[in-house]
């Protein structure tokens, strides 16, 4: 089962599992809409290796020099090429669901804290808004001059930085690093104001509502499985997220609820010596008696006999 063969890496890179799913659904729901029942599991699987995100807990800004990607920005997916700039935030989803193998730009990052005030600054403008309805922007050559000498620079006082020795000329020279990308953000903000924004491409918005469930379900399935949870997540009643969904991956929300649940326990139970009770917290059932119920509903026998037909041990027999 596809679900199986990622969730065993759950543990080590909740990124690339979330990655992995999103890239299966992008083209599962885009690439192969009108004929996906012709493809197996394994054979999407084996598509999408290769995925990147960008980084977690950053804030700034990426600007591709070279090849294209189709990027999901929010709910919006969008065809990425040189001269493209937009800004990344931990409160913006951005996944790269496709890239060209030159793909390639320039990041200037930070901590969310050295680009805080331009954010709290312009959260209630139109220029915040312009930001977040249309968050890839179109540079002109001087503006991509502009950010590559930028990002020069930048990386020449890092290197000083890393050969100071003095804690006083640390400090100041950190302040200058802040100062400098506090200042190219700003200029770059008045690029979103000038609004050369790049238009997403036109999809099914639905398929956004799709991307948005798994993202929020890789993400909260330890603590949440119910339905409605993800139906606010995404904006949509309990009746019309249910339908989206089917519809979109021939799976209710609740089949990849427990889906998700039960392939993560498969495979506690298979490659961990945690006990049945330290798996049932791990996956926050309320006590071992409900898990083992869950567990036996969908898979048809009690966590403690699937690991003696599957664990490491019985594995380890036949090898």
């Amino acid at each position: 089962m596809i679900i199986e063969q990622y969730q065993r890496r759950a543990d080590k890179s909740n990124c690339v599992e979330m990655a992995l799913m999103v890239k299966k659904l992008y083209l599962r729901t885009i690439s192969w809409l009108h004929n996906m029942e012709n493809y197996s599991e394994k054979q999407m699987f084996d598509m999408v290796r290769g995925l990147t995100t960008e980084p977690k807990n950053k804030a700034g800004l990426f600007l591709c020099t070279r090849g294209e990607a189709d990027v999901m920005i929010g709910q919006r997916v969008y065809k990425v090429r040189p001269g493209v700039l937009y800004i990344i935030s931990p409160i913006i989803v951005v996944v790269k669901l496709s890239q060209s193998d030159d793909y390639a730009g320039i990041y200037i990052l930070d901590r969310l804290e050295v680009f805080f005030p331009m954010v709290r600054s312009m959260a209630n403008t139109i220029v915040g808004l312009r930001v977040y309805n249309n968050p890839c922007q179109v540079l002109k050559q001087e503006e991509i001059h502009f950010i590559s000498e930028r990002s020069k620079y930048i990386s020449e006082k890092e290197k000083e930085l890393e050969a100071c020795v003095m804690v006083e000329e640390k400090e100041l020279r950190a302040r200058v690093i802040e100062l400098v990308k506090q200042q190219t953000m700003l200029e770059v903000i008045c690029i979103y104001l000038r609004g050369r924004e790049l238009l997403p491409q036109q999809e099914d918005t639905q398929v956004g509502k799709l991307f948005t469930f798994i993202l929020s379900l890789l993400k909260n399935y330890r603590r949440h499985r119910e339905v409605r949870f993800y139906a606010e997540e995404v904006g949509l009643s309990c009746g019309h997220f249910s339908n989206v969904i089917k519809q979109k991956t021939g799976m209710t929300p609740s089949t990849w609820i427990a889906r998700i649940t039960i392939s993560n326990a498969q495979t506690l139970l298979c490659e961990t010596q945690m006990s049945i009770k330290e798996i049932a917290m791990e996956l926050n059932f309320p006590e071992q008696f409900t898990f083992r119920k869950y567990f036996k509903t969908h898979i048809g026998m009690s966590p403690r006999e699937y690991r003696r037909r599957h664990g490491m041990d019985k594995r380890n027999k036949t090898l």
